[in-house]
């Protein structure tokens, strides 16, 4: 099984994923009064199939039951991290 590490990255917003020390992939979210809405998600081509993201998914979705807001997906998901946008 691959190890994902997963952290938050409250200030851009997002959730990064990362295996063996290189990025792997991220999901963004918006934050509302009572919603966090996760718009995009994006997985390096050559790590998918290894579980990136679904571990971005269980990690974000423990986070919104720890604040008074709900959860909610609204994903976009995209094959290749594009370096130059993040």
């Amino acid at each position: 099984m691959t190890d994902i590490h997963v952290v938050h990255d409250p200030d851009r917003l997002r959730y990064r994923a990362s295996i063996g020390g290189e990025a792997a992939g991220f999901a963004e979210y918006l934050l509302t009064d009572e919603l966090i809405v996760f718009t995009h998600t994006d997985v390096e081509r050559r790590f998918e199939g290894k579980g990136v993201g679904s571990a971005l998914a269980r990690f974000a979705g423990r986070r919104p039951r720890s604040r008074p807001t709900q959860g909610h997906a609204a994903v976009s998901v995209h094959q290749g991290l594009d370096r130059t946008a993040s």
